[in-house]
């Protein structure tokens, strides 16, 4: 029995083998590094699902930039301001502005902030405020509110040209052939102090070498000697311009020459630039350009100077007392016009040729003149009628006593 249990164990083994034989051997692993066994390596975690990206914050909340006011005006006529060019002025629903820097650039306006935010404009004791209108004090102390009301623009004034004349005392000539506005600070409308004597001296060329006239032509040497006879004894020449300023001035005296000769420019006016004095020159507007006359170049440099206030001697030099209105009107008009264009300032002083003049020449001289000159006479008084002013003649013949004596009373 026992044989027999083992002979099928036998043949139990070598079946067995037999399909072991059968199977390709497994490939050798290769030699651990290390006795201990490398713990198992965790599994990855898995992948959020996609994440999307925010979306971003908007920009902080601003207010939107606000329009830009549009400039309020358009552009008007050329303006000038005491001779010099001074841009444009600015027009708003047809009514003329001036620029105020304009004006302070060119003339000598002191301006002073009000509590209200406003402006106050001083001029030779005149004031003018600025706010939401514009007011000034008249004659008598009372308080005169325009009708026209100031602009304040990007924080710049502009002011009505109708309150330059009541308000701060400028002359203003618009000129409507040629559109330009001329303001003049030639103090015009400024009271001037009573009975102060002013010595105005008449006098016409200068020059060595008489042409026609002999005594119409002043020696420039003997001009000189005047000159300096007024610098020694304490005289100060004066043009109509300084006339509100008297009560500053001792011994006023004023030197005036007719026609406008070009030798003024060649003789007078050196010796005045070297004085230091002034004088006042009557032009003849017709004559301008031509021979013996005074150029356009000339009269501008002289009146830019300071040193000579050119004024009025009509447009042809026809004696006034002769001409009917509108022939008087064609003579004074046209003349202070071309002076205006000229020197780039508003005349308002009228020489009389010859003198002569009516009731009918004053009357419509006073509408754009201050002043008026007759041929000769005694001395001129402030306080007596403005358009019969006397003058001394001054001749080639008159020497330094005459001279002497006909200034004596000034003051």
């Amino acid at each position: 029995m026992k044989r027999m249990v083992a002979a099928l164990l036998l043949l139990l083994l070598c079946a067995c083998t037999a399909q072991v034989a059968d199977v390709a051997p497994a490939p050798e692993s290769p030699p651990a590094e290390s006795s201990e066994i490398a713990p198992a390596a965790p599994e990855p975690d898995p992948l959020p699902d996609e994440v999307p990206e925010p979306e971003p914050l908007p920009d902080e909340a601003s207010e939107p930039a606000p329009e830009p006011v549009p400039y309020p005006f358009t552009e008007g006529p050329a303006l000038s301001v005491d001779g010099a060019e001074a841009g444009a002025i600015a027009l708003l629903e047809q009514a003329y502005y001036l620029p105020l820097e304009a004006l302070t650039a060119h003339l000598p306006i002191h301006t002073e902030p009000t509590d209200d935010g406003g402006l106050a404009l001083r001029l030779h004791g005149r004031c003018v405020w600025l706010s939401d209108t514009v007011s000034w004090e008249d004659s008598t102390g009372v308080l005169v509110t325009h009708s026209a009301p100031p602009v304040r623009w990007d924080g710049q004034w502009f002011v009505p040209q109708s309150v330059l004349q009541p308000g701060l005392g400028l002359t203003v000539l618009t000129d409507l052939q040629y559109p330009h506005v001329y303001v003049s600070d030639n103090r015009q409308y400024d009271p001037v102090p009573k009975g102060v004597c002013v010595p105005t001296l008449m006098y016409h060329a200068v020059s060595p070498t008489p042409r026609g006239n002999d005594e119409l032509f002043v020696d420039p040497d003997e001009l000189e000697t005047q000159l300096q006879y007024l610098a020694d004894h304490g005289y100060t020449t004066v043009t109509f311009e300084d006339l509100p300023r008297l009560d500053e001035i001792e011994k006023p005296v004023m030197l005036t020459f007719d026609d406008g000769y070009d030798d003024n420019y060649d003789y007078l006016f050196p010796l005045l630039q070297q004085y230091g004095m002034k004088a006042t020159i009557f032009v003849i507007t017709g004559y301008v350009n031509y021979p013996y006359y005074l150029t356009e170049a000339e009269i501008k440099e002289m009146s830019d100077s300071g040193l000579v206030s050119i004024q009025s001697h009509t447009n042809a030099h026809p004696d006034l007392d002769t001409l009917d209105e509108a022939g008087t009107r064609h003579e004074l008009e046209i003349s202070w016009l071309t002076l205006a264009r000229i020197t780039g300032k508003v005349p308002f002083v009228l020489c009389y040729p010859t003198g002569r003049q009516s009731a009918l020449t004053r009357q419509v001289a006073a509408e754009r003149y201050t002043y008026g000159l007759l041929m000769n006479g005694g001395d001129y008084v402030t306080g007596s009628d403005p358009f019969l002013i006397p003058r001394h003649y001054v001749s080639r013949f008159t020497d330094l006593n005459t001279f002497a004596a006909l200034i004596q009373h000034a003051g």
